[in-house]
């Protein structure tokens, strides 16, 4: 994360993700449930928009693709 780049937003507009085959590895399912929990705790009650792009990314928790998992790091 040390490389990121600030972006406007906390989810892509249309966010969809699904991909090809090759594109939806899987994903460590710990991992991303931890960080979603993380970021839902922290922006509950103050960020309402990092609010719902979390919960619409909390839908893929138990079955996450890497695909999911950069979109983590898109609200992150």
């Amino acid at each position: 994360m040390t490389d990121c780049r600030k972006r406007s937003t906390p989810m892509e507009i249309g966010y969809k993700p699904h991909g090809t085959e090759a594109e939806q590895q899987p994903f460590d399912y710990r991992r991303y449930q931890k960080a979603i929990g993380s970021i839902l705790h922290a922006a509950l009650d103050t960020r309402p928009d990092i609010t719902y792009a979390t919960a619409v990314l909390g839908r893929y928790a138990a079955k996450p693709s890497t695909l999911h998992w950069e979109a983590v790091k898109h609200v992150l």
